[in-house]
């Protein structure tokens, strides 16, 4: 499905993103992956993905909270004139805490991390796209994004804002051929998971029909469905993962 494209992924170290990374790679994409820093672990994950399956992958390192290392690492892959055909934000971190209990400085480091590092990143992107005429972006949102759960006030406004970011890119550069869709997964395994409440924890595996938690290669075969050309007609869409979560 994705067979010679070139995608440009963030987080691809661990979960969601890990799993778009060998999705991807499977499909026949060349990976540009993104990590906040080089570990020997990263470097053998990136080794076996490229080895098993014949595509390249390159690495690309830099601090989604920190404003001026994105603009530094971006800037510099712009100027390779490199092409990018697909756009995963998928990085972020979450927060769970009660609003009165959520200090500013904690909301602004979620919002710093999971709306304006994607913000930072798409607009880069973008100008590459726009110059090609053509790109699919899909971020990863979420359904606190949309149901606003207890105890997510940060992560929930953070995640509310990417769907409204999703919905501006599609209207305003459908015109060149680029397409801009969202995710928003349910409970899916992961480390972020892990830092949920028992209270949060229970209160997804009771309402989710399906009952149980999702894989991270649920979402991964999703965006490349939305990254790949069989989903030409779909923009501006916020489509939730979430095992049937009613």
């Amino acid at each position: 499905m994705l067979n010679g494209k070139t995608a440009f992924i963030t987080g691809t170290n661990r979960g969601i993103g890990k799993a778009i990374l060998e999705e991807f790679a499977k499909s026949g994409a060349n990976v540009i992956a993104h990590a906040r820093k080089e570990t020997p672990e990263f470097v053998s994950l990136l080794d076996s993905v490229k080895a098993d399956h014949h595509v390249e992958i390159t690495p690309i390192y830099f601090d989604l909270s920190k404003t001026d290392d994105i603009n530094e690492k971006m800037k510099g892959f712009y100027l390779s004139k490199q092409r990018v055909d697909i756009l995963v934000n998928s990085a972020g971190i979450y927060h769970s805490a009660l609003y009165s209990q959520t200090s500013i400085d904690k909301a602004r480091e979620i919002m710093e991390t999971d709306f304006f590092a994607p913000y930072q990143i798409t607009q880069v992107i973008l100008k590459m796209m726009i110059r090609q005429k053509s790109g699919s972006i899909i971020n990863i949102s979420s359904i606190a994004g949309i149901d606003m759960t207890p105890r997510t006030i940060a992560y929930s406004c953070a995640k509310a804002s990417i769907i409204a970011f999703t919905k501006t890119i599609a209207s305003e550069y459908g015109s060149f051929g680029i397409r801009c869709n969202s995710i928003a997964p349910g409970l899916v395994d992961t480390d972020m998971a892990k830092g949920q409440s028992k209270e949060q924890l229970d209160y997804f595996e009771k309402l989710t029909t399906l009952k149980r938690k999702g894989n991270p290669s649920d979402i991964a075969k999703v965006v490349k469905f939305l990254a790949s050309d069989e989903s030409s007609f779909i923009t501006g869409q916020n489509l939730r993962v979430d095992g049937g979560l009613i």
